[in-house]
């Protein structure tokens, strides 16, 4: 049929253009002029032959955005196929190869590897995955790894560029001394056969690996190479680019940020004009210099517009890495829940691509955020991750932070062996390896050594050390930071005066503080707590040390939160865990404590009004909520000594602080409360921005109600609560299922609307989403169901009919 009936009825020169066009997949005009018209000894009008053939009705479907390409349908694609080889075999090879040429012209390098295979040809397949290189690495690296695993292996000892290749594929997997090994075969045999570009591709992926080794000043010889044989070269602007940014990025490493600024900007100029795909990358690496520097506003408006464009592109192994930096501005800004998230999803992309480093390198970001926020337990759960990767991985950059960061975890948990032990392991190397931004970090932390020595002469020369090494590359973030401690030390050297002046400079040019100094101010406290009362200090210090508090009492509600949204470390157990919705519970290490703990109703009654109170109480106010008899000053205060005494005995000492005459729930504990994290999922379901994060913050929620408030506690301070709580619970359940309306998941929907009828049967906004839920589903048996129980949940409860919306909806859903 589609032999005689189809193919052979049309034109002769429409079927020629039929059977040549059945081995592109897809066609355009322009793709047919390149690949076609050399079979044709005329120009052709290659429009009107494409609208023939969709108006002759062959098969063909429009594709893209604007209709004009066609495919095939793949039954007749293939019958046409099979036709044209039998018909004209001498013209199957001479169109593949120029249509695998056209694709690398476009940069469809998966379709012109698919040609390749079809060809058959091992050497033209090895000359596509070198050409192909560049650009794969960057977006596909495990796409080219599978092409390079397909080749013969003699290919890949003797063909320089896939050496290449290889040894790039090796040092991003971790592997750097089998990269560089690799690289140098690749480089010794690209100067043997004096191949200048395949030399200078290879002398920017072994400079990458120099950088990842925490090689330097060898990363900066290759980059210098490169920009010899490159910058007066017109045709090679794109590779003078390259080595631009590898001269960059190796200087930022070294310590000299303000170099590596106009190094990034110079090569991000250059691809703004030649290589449109390297600007997001140049973009995210600019960002990065101009956070080091502290220009935080440069570096967001880099990193956004980055961003813009890899997830246009769907790139995440790029869109990893752009997230980990985005993190740490975050994180350095004191952003630590979107610092947190950021830091999150940007592991997930780099597991999600294998891609190890990458992977470390986002642990000890993470782990840096929960040693500041002083949840060390999750801090080391991701050094220690660090740890398993770098036993199989040769990183020196990744080993010396790890090390310098496990090393402050280690002070602020005053184990001074540790300290000294992660010191010895980095200080030789980094003192050897010419980086002032690493020595500048091995200073500040040796001064925190000499501090808990308590040696604060040799803690002072090291944080001014630091400062040196910081200030002198323009990283002021971290030059305030060793000013603070440098000023805690002088305090404890018995040199106030000194201390008072270094904290008067702190503050910007603007007259504020940032966060970085705030921090530091926080973490140094017991060696700066004395300087408090000092008569001469001023208000740059006095405010300080205020915000300093302030960072103090939000940070146990921030470690919460952020346990709560964890999802790449789980997070331990706390120590005190309550449940109020449902069948109310209160574990300390994982222990109920039951009614003979709390010994009388009235002791946990207590326990969770200060629990739910958001201020401290004296106890004549807490005694007026609690108890309906009115007692005398003396009985009162013996019933609730008593009182105390029991709650403490239960639960721990620390759980009630008790300051001046007021009495509170300790919130500083290592605790977790259902109820705080149901309105924290819900107050994050109302901001967010996309539904999907809308979904999983109410989904939240909502799991977490298993019944009413302290359904046992008949208080009117619980009762409204109660109420409060489940009309919050009842929204949520409405908001989420009618959010999974609009995602065409009627049936979750439905589900949510039984919940919350079984919750409260005379929610009527449940009945209506969940009568819309089935008309989507073209149930209408169910719509009359619904309906009538709600007529008789109004009737039972309030002796009403439904409400005139539910009734309007109902006669339009069953019209």
């Amino acid at each position: 049929y589609l032999g005689q009936q189809v193919l052979d009825r049309q034109p002769p020169d429409l079927r020629e253009f039929v059977l040549r066009t059945s081995l592109l997949e897809e066609f355009d005009a322009a793709l047919c002029e390149e690949v076609l018209a050399p079979l044709y000894p005329e120009p052709q009008d290659w429009h009107n032959r494409i609208k023939a053939i969709a108006r002759n009705n062959l098969f063909a479907l429009p594709v893209g955005e604007d209709g004009k390409w066609l495919r095939y349908h793949h039954l007749f694609r293939d019958f046409i196929r099979n036709h044209f080889q039998r018909e004209r075999p001498h013209e199957v090879g001479p169109i593949l190869s120029r249509l695998q040429a056209a694709y690398e012209g476009m940069g469809e390098w998966e379709k012109a590897h698919h040609i390749c295979r079809r060809l058959n040809d091992a050497n033209l397949l090895a000359g596509m995955v070198e050409r192909a290189s560049t650009s794969m690495l960057q977006r596909a690296h495990l796409t080219m790894e599978s092409w390079i695993n397909e080749l013969p292996p003699s290919m890949l000892r003797t063909r320089p560029g896939l050496l290449s290749i290889r040894g790039t594929i090796a040092y991003t997997k971790g592997d750097l001394q089998e990269g560089l090994d690799l690289l140098a075969q690749a480089e010794r045999m690209h100067r043997q056969e004096q191949d200048i570009p395949g030399l200078i591709l290879t002398l920017i992926r072994r400079g990458s690996a120099y950088r990842f080794l925490g090689d330097y000043t060898a990363s900066l010889r290759d980059a210098e190479e490169v920009i010899a044989l490159t910058e007066t070269s017109d045709e090679r602007q794109m590779l003078f680019a390259d080595a631009l940014r590898l001269k960059g990025l190796a200087l930022y490493r070294l310590g000299k940020a303000n170099q590596a600024v106009a190094f990034l900007e110079r090569a991000l100029e250059i691809c703004l004009v030649y290589d449109k795909a390297n600007v997001p990358i140049l973009l995210m690496e600019t960002g990065m210099a101009y956070r080091a520097i502290g220009n935080f506003a440069e570096a967001r408006n880099a990193y956004e517009q980055a961003l813009t464009i890899w997830q246009k592109e769907g790139n995440f192994l790029w869109q990893a890495s752009l997230l980990n930096n985005i993190a740490s501005l975050y994180y350095i800004q004191g952003n630590y829940e979107k610092a947190a998230l950021a830091y999150e999803e940007a592991m997930l992309y780099a597991r999600r691509n294998r891609y190890i480093r990458l992977d470390a390198l986002i642990s000890i970001g993470l782990g840096d955020l929960y040693t500041e926020l002083g949840d060390f337990e999750m801090a080391r759960q991701n050094y220690w991750h660090v740890a398993d990767i770098l036993q199989d991985m040769d990183d020196r950059f990744l080993f010396h932070f790890s090390s310098l960061a496990q090393a402050n975890l280690a002070f602020l948990k005053k184990e001074v062996g540790s300290v000294h032990n992660f010191i010895k392991d980095v200080e030789n190397p980094i003192v050897s390896g010419g980086s002032s931004y690493e020595h500048g970090f091995l200073d500040l932390i040796q001064g925190r050594f000499y501090l808990l020595e308590e040696k604060f002469s040799k803690a002072a020369e090291r944080f001014e050390n630091a400062e040196a090494h910081f200030t002198q590359d323009g990283r002021n973030i971290e030059a305030v930071t060793a000013r603070i401690w440098r000023a805690a030390a002088c305090y404890q050297d018995d040199k106030p005066n000194d201390s008072i002046q270094i904290l008067n400079a702190v503050a910007t040019d603007r007259g504020k503080i940032n966060h970085a100094a705030i921090v530091a101010a926080y973490q140094a406290h017991e060696w700066l707590k004395g300087l408090r009362s000092a008569p001469k200090i001023g208000r740059v210090i006095r405010d300080l040390f205020a915000q300093a508090d302030r960072l103090a009492n939000e940070i146990p509600t921030i470690r919460r939160q952020l346990r709560r949204q964890a999802r790449v470390v789980s997070a331990p157990a706390p120590k005190l865990s309550v449940k109020a919705f449902g069948q109310a519970e209160v574990r300390v290490d994982g222990r109920l404590i039951t009614n003979s703990d709390w010994q009388t109703q009235s002791v946990r009654e207590l326990f969770f009004y200060l629990l739910a109170m958001s201020k401290p109480l004296t106890k004549e106010q807490i005694g007026e909520a609690l108890w309906t008899e009115r007692y005398e000053p003396a009985k009162l205060k013996l019933r609730f000594k008593n009182e105390i005494y029991r709650l403490r005995r239960a639960v721990g000492q620390d759980v009630v602080l008790f300051t001046d005459v007021f009495y509170a729930f300790n919130r500083n504990l290592d605790y977790e409360y259902d109820v705080e994290a149901f309105e924290s999922f819900l107050a994050r379901a109302k901001t967010a921005q996309r539904s999907d994060e809308q979904i999983e913050y109410y989904q939240k929620a909502v799991d977490l109600v298993h019944g009413p408030y302290l359904n046992d506690v008949y208080t009117d301070w619980a009762a409204f609560d109660r109420e409060r709580l489940g009309q919050a619970y009842l929204a949520a359940l409405a908001n989420l299922a009618d959010l999974y309306q609009k995602q065409a998941q009627p049936e979750n929907a439905i589900h949510l609307c039984e919940r919350a009828i079984d919750y409260d049967s005379g929610y009527e906004a449940a009945y209506r989403i969940s009568m819309q839920a089935y008309s989507r589903l073209g149930d209408r048996a169910s719509i009359r169901r619904v309906y009538q129980s709600c007529c008789e949940a109004m009737k039972n409860l309030f002796d009403l009919p439904p409400s005139k919306e539910t009734e309007s909806l109902y006669q339009r859903l069953t019209a």
